[in-house]
């Protein structure tokens, strides 16, 4: 598996990508309407064009070989500088979203894309990674305990016009060379 960084020319792509990954892990739980909602404003080409220009966002693709095919089968969103209640950090960076393709989970594609946001947000000189977790998605809250994460607090997430908790969880990124996650 290979990454790359994504580029405004990528905008396209990540919105289909994003939509679909979100509806797979989230539709069937949530109103219908809600889901349209947050997916037209959240994965809209022109909201994703803004992020891809964000300074301080990264977008790392993962590109694997599939019955012979180079394949997009994931990518991790980072921002620099976020942060949210409970996260201590001086230079903290925020898992926006770290998606892996319908069909492709349970692959070791999550955990491969967490290590290369680790990394990079390393390389940016970040101190803490941080993100926010459904409070209901406990598949996503065991992947990241099993990662080094911990619960630091929560926030509220809008989903369309829903308010939902998130669970916050953080961990230093100095972990990473000791635990090999």
């Amino acid at each position: 598996m290979q990454f790359r960084k994504a580029t405004e020319s990528d905008a396209e792509f990540l919105a289909q990508f994003g939509a679909r990954a979100f509806r797979g892990a989230f539709a069937a739980d949530n109103d219908p309407v809600n889901v349209d909602r947050y997916v037209a404003k959240s994965f809209s080409i022109e909201q994703v064009t803004a992020e891809l220009a964000d300074p301080a966002a990264r977008h790392l693709l993962a590109v694997d070989t599939i019955d012979g095919h180079d394949v997009v089968v994931g990518y991790v969103h980072l921002r620099a500088g976020s942060t949210a209640e409970g996260v201590l950090a001086r230079r903290p960076v925020e898992v926006v979203r770290i998606y892996v393709e319908p069909g492709l989970t349970g692959r070791g594609y999550g955990a491969a894309l967490l290590r290369a946001g680790i990394a990079e947000a390393q390389n940016e000189g970040g101190d803490v990674l941080w993100l926010g977790v459904w409070e209901h998605n406990d598949g996503a809250i065991r992947f990241y305990l099993r990662h080094g994460f911990r619960r630091v607090g929560r926030h509220v997430f809008m989903l369309g016009d829903e308010a939902q908790t998130d669970e916050v969880f953080a961990r230093p990124l100095d972990l990473y060379e000791a635990d090999q996650t």
